[in-house]
């Protein structure tokens, strides 16, 4: 069935989400996650998935930038009222892979990342274990750290392999034409290859392809932001997606200079 032009079924998929949030802090590089989070407690809402849960890793930027950006997100859009998850969960940082821009690691030397966390990949486990009669579907937006940590912890210490529970993965990174890696595999190449490796079935949707997807100066006005932020003091909702307007901007810019 199709509802003002998206796909809906009688059942929902369940779908987790990893991702390096980090549209509010200066050091992400982008505001593609946050988006893409914003995106899917809409859909949430429409009962096109069930938003299982949401765990954060560093990656564009540390971990202490996209935890923090990440509960800022999730207050600011209402996340648990919405979804009826509490809150995101943590997960590993840049102490635990390559920081994947030359100027971050430098900035990583003078401000180190936070410690790495368990609670991403422990939430992820306990998840994936009560999927039995329709299994998990996992989209990962960042470096896999996460995912595979989860796979590696699985495999060892229990004889139900997580994949038994998990429908697919979509995976951020790859690229096609032999030159430097996209940043998120670039940045753990350990976890993407156990999760390559894995017996799971998995779509890597690879530098190339993302970057068919551009926003434009003239998308950023269709939204009409600015008119809104006028009218912020009414009744009316502000649109979510108004608030990395700025980064939004930003990402033009720089793409224009490339």
């Amino acid at each position: 069935m199709v509802e003002d032009g998206v796909a809906t079924s009688s059942i929902p998929i369940p779908l987790w989400i990893d991702a390096d949030s980090s549209g509010f802090y200066q050091t992400g590089l982008d505001c593609d996650d946050d988006l893409a989070i914003i995106i899917a407690i809409a859909l949430h809402q429409r009962q096109v998935i069930n938003l299982e849960g949401l765990s954060i890793c560093g990656g564009n930027a540390p971990l202490k930038h996209t935890w923090n950006n990440a509960k800022t997100l999730w207050k600011y859009v209402n996340g648990y009222q919405r979804t009826g998850i509490l809150n995101p969960m943590k997960g590993y940082g840049w102490n635990s892979m390559q920081v994947g821009v030359k100027l971050l690691h430098y900035y990583n030397m003078l401000f180190p990342d936070d410690d790495d966390s368990d609670d991403a990949v422990t939430a992820i486990l306990e998840q994936v274990q009560k999927h039995n009669a329709k299994p998990m579907t996992i989209l990962s937006l960042g470096p896999p750290s996460n995912i595979a940590k989860a796979i590696e912890r699985r495999s060892i210490h229990s004889d139900n392999y997580i994949g038994d529970n998990i429908e697919h993965i979509y995976l951020m990174g790859g690229e096609l034409t032999n030159q430097q890696l996209d940043l998120n595999f670039r940045s753990d190449r350990d976890s993407a290859r156990i999760v390559i490796d894995a017996d799971i079935p998995k779509t890597i949707i690879p530098i190339q392809t993302c970057g068919q997807i551009a926003i434009t100066d003239e998308w950023i006005s269709s939204l009409n932001c600015d008119q809104q932020h006028h009218t912020k003091s009414s009744n009316k909702k502000m649109l979510a997606v108004c608030a990395y307007t700025s980064k939004m901007n930003q990402r033009v810019r720089l793409c224009q200079d490339l």
